[in-house]
């Protein structure tokens, strides 16, 4: 009789730790649920501030904040840090060799470990530009003004990043393609072609871009007819030849926010200063971050002014649909790993002579990387691979983007 007291106290005592430690687990779930990274609308939804304000405040470095291809990001922990004050924001984030000291009260700490200790580039009794001047060279962290483009920004080109105003990027691009076709058991095919790039793309705009490409190709085709038991004819024919120049006209339609994406529109055009197609087309990007990812989907439509489906130089239809999906995966600053699918419907009119229609549907996979060599200066390798076919197409890719 005496030790119910003391058993009723033991299971007592068990479900008061047992709620306690579920209320500690609960609290741990919805933090790691929080979104760590924030773009502009929401992080002045944490601060319960105008947005505009924000953004005033990140341009002016008043507050941790990081400019991504004119996009503000902000860590919640350093927003969070920061509202504590400036006591407790120059000590974050504490890395594990400082040993517990005061980083305002040490002054006579070296200024590149300042730099490290503080990260947010808010440092007591300094400005952020001689810690800038002061630090050692090393990638910027999210709370830091970037000074240069990122991977990420550049797999994103014309995918819901473009260039500022004054900023120009020159890119050339190489290729290597070949197919194969064996239609009959007596007849075969194979293609090879060899690709060689120029893109120009300027800022005339904060919102507004200019891109520009002109492509040139060597191209080999071989022919293989079985005549008889052990007798093959071969032909070969060899073409080479400048492209027809495309242009296209970006804008920002939208900026991301809270649950929506960027919108980018773009204007196409197909300039005949080559085989001589001439076409004129739009489009819509809509990308969207989930911080190290972007997701991004695009629409464009082109209609064929002047086209030649008999001549396999021109490679308008008279009216096409080209959808593309693809996301972007930022390792760190200066990797990022990219994949694109493209799907494309063509109308073409019937070749001279009597020939088969082109194939009425193209879909293509790319899985490519974006690496920085230098400041300003990117290479991405990347293979494509045409699917939906008996025979895949397979083209090899480097190309070698330069902003400035």
């Amino acid at each position: 009789m005496n030790s119910t007291p003391a058993i009723l106290g033991r299971i007592a005592f068990l479900c008061m730790l047992a709620l306690t430690a579920g209320a500690a687990l609960a609290d741990g779930a919805s933090a790691s649920n929080e979104q760590q990274v924030l773009v502009l609308d929401e992080a002045a939804e944490l601060l319960r501030m105008q947005p505009d304000r924000l953004a005033a405040l990140a341009a002016a470095e008043q507050v941790p904040a990081r400019n991504i291809g004119g996009e503000w990001r902000f860590s919640r922990a350093a927003l969070l840090e920061w509202l504590k004050g400036d006591r407790h924001a120059a000590t974050f984030p504490p890395p594990s060799d400082t040993g517990g000291v005061d980083v305002k009260a040490s002054p006579a700490m070296p200024r590149a470990q300042l730099r490290a200790v503080t990260g947010a580039g808010a440092l007591a009794g300094e400005s952020p530009e001689r810690i800038a001047q002061a630090a050692t060279p090393r990638a910027a962290e999210v709370g830091e003004k970037p000074a240069a483009k990122t991977a990420e920004e550049i797999a994103l080109r014309d995918q819901g990043t473009l260039l500022k105003k004054g900023a120009t990027t020159l890119e050339l691009g190489l290729a290597y393609a070949r197919s194969e076709r064996q239609n009959f058991p007596a007849l075969r095919t194979e293609e090879t072609a060899y690709a060689a790039s120029f893109t120009a793309r300027r800022g005339i705009g904060d919102n507004l871009q200019l891109t520009a490409r002109l492509p040139g190709v060597y191209r080999r085709n071989t022919l293989q007819i079985a005549t008889g038991p052990s007798i093959v004819q071969e032909d070969k024919i060899t073409d080479q030849y400048v492209g027809d120049l495309s242009a296209s006209l970006l804008g920002v339609g939208m900026r991301e926010g809270v649950g929506r994406p960027t919108i980018v529109w773009s204007l196409d055009s197909v300039l005949p200063t080559g085989p001589g197609d001439k076409g004129l087309g739009a489009g819509v990007i809509l990308a969207k971050s989930y911080d190290p990812l972007v997701l991004f989907a695009g629409l464009s439509y082109m209609h064929g002014f002047a086209i030649e489906p008999s001549d396999t130089r021109r490679q308008l239809a008279s009216q096409s649909v080209r959808m593309s999906l693809g996301y972007t995966y930022a390792l760190n600053d200066s990797i990022a790993l990219n994949s694109l699918f493209v799907g494309e419907h063509r109308s073409d009119e019937a070749p001279r002579g009597g020939a088969l229609r082109p194939a009425r549907e193209r879909y293509l996979l790319q899985l490519g990387m974006t690496w920085m060599l230098g400041r300003g200066l990117f290479v991405e390798p990347a293979v494509a691979i045409g699917v939906g076919g008996a025979a895949p197409d397979v083209i090899f890719s480097l190309n070698f983007p330069y902003t400035f």
